[in-house]
């Protein structure tokens, strides 16, 4: 049994160096990495501050550098440019496009307001509410459905009048008036 025993605490003292053995190689992964970690932190601090200067540069473009200049450090460090028109070439296919639209829109305008010197203004409305109506307020009235004109209903067994307002001033004179 005493060897029995010996033998396990010998696998037992293996198993524990091994294990001590890898915690070590983690332990000296972590510091390479931590360091690495850290050298970049440094590296990260330098390229801020070379940054902010370049923004910095840039930014006071009028007394030290040409309009390409400035142009050519904002594109070398990232640093956004609000201030300076697009170049020509960079706009032109937005103008071509923005014209062609606002072409597009005069047009449906044109036909929009063609359309509008034939249309009369029509309403629709319930019996009911027809009636609650004052002679005055409507001259010509056509009963539904017509045959080329369908609008949904929300009741429909509710008779439905189409109806257009004439102004009086117009001139028109009626029979019976």
């Amino acid at each position: 049994m005493w060897t029995a025993w010996k033998a396990a605490s010998a696998e037992l003292v293996e198993a524990l160096e091994k294990a001590q053995q890898y915690a070590k190689e983690r332990d000296e992964e972590n510091q390479d990495l931590m360091l690495t970690v850290g050298r970049l932190r440094v590296e990260r601090e330098g390229l801020e501050a070379i940054r902010t200067a370049a923004e910095k540069l840039v930014r006071c473009k009028g007394r030290y550098h040409s309009e390409l200049n400035y142009r050519a450090l904002a594109a070398l460090f990232g640093v956004n440019t609000p201030d300076l028109p697009p170049l020509e070439h960079e706009n032109v296919h937005y103008a071509d496009a923005a014209e062609m639209e606002i072409a597009a829109l005069r047009q449906r305008i044109a036909e929009l307001e063609r359309e509008q010197e034939h249309l009369r203004p029509v309403g629709v409305m319930s019996e009911q509410a027809f009636h609650r109506l004052e002679n005055s307020e409507c001259r010509f009235i056509a009963l539904w459905p017509r045959p080329d004109i369908f609008l949904p209903r929300k009741r429909p067994e509710d008779g439905v009048i189409v109806y257009a307002r004439i102004g009086a001033a117009a001139g028109i004179k009626w029979e019976g008036e």
